[in-house]
């Protein structure tokens, strides 16, 4: 929902949640980005204030806003290694591709959101300067076909 790193999501703290938005400084670029909590895909029939309700409702809440069942963060690899579980988990056959790794969240996510919400959308919670960058995640990957005429 966020459209975020990994390195992004797994630092998100409570505290970055104030006045019902996600306050997100990416590691990688130092961009400062701004998510309402209700933001939604329609597609999903998921909102931001979904996702954090769940984790809000855990056992033992840690300083983190995804974290482990005794509260601790975790490292990239290992919130890598859980998205790779739950995906396996979902048993969905990927005839002649390799199943998504956690990054590609990003790249769907960025096309659902210009599908319902815009361009301009799409890229600024990406948070990209540049149109250029933002299309490099709306790629399909050769996922679709095209179809030519004569």
């Amino acid at each position: 929902m966020t459209v975020q790193r990994v390195g992004d999501v797994r630092k998100m703290k409570w505290s970055d949640i104030k006045d019902d938005k996600l306050f997100v400084e990416q590691e990688k670029t130092g961009m400062k980005i701004i998510i309402p909590v209700d933001v939604k895909l329609d597609t999903l029939s998921l909102s931001l204030r979904d996702i954090i309700t769940r984790c809000e409702n855990r056992v033992i809440k840690g300083e983190t806003i995804i974290s482990s069942d005794k509260g601790e963060s975790f490292a990239d690899k290992t919130l890598t290694k859980r998205f790779a579980k739950a995906r396996d988990l979902a048993n969905i056959t990927w005839e002649g591709i390799n199943p998504p790794p956690f990054h590609e969240i990003r790249s769907l996510a960025s096309r659902l959101y210009e599908k319902e919400m815009g361009k301009e959308f799409s890229q600024k919670i990406l948070g990209h300067k540049s149109a250029q960058t933002t299309d490099k995640y709306r790629d399909v990957r050769g996922s679709e076909w095209i179809e030519t005429e004569v």
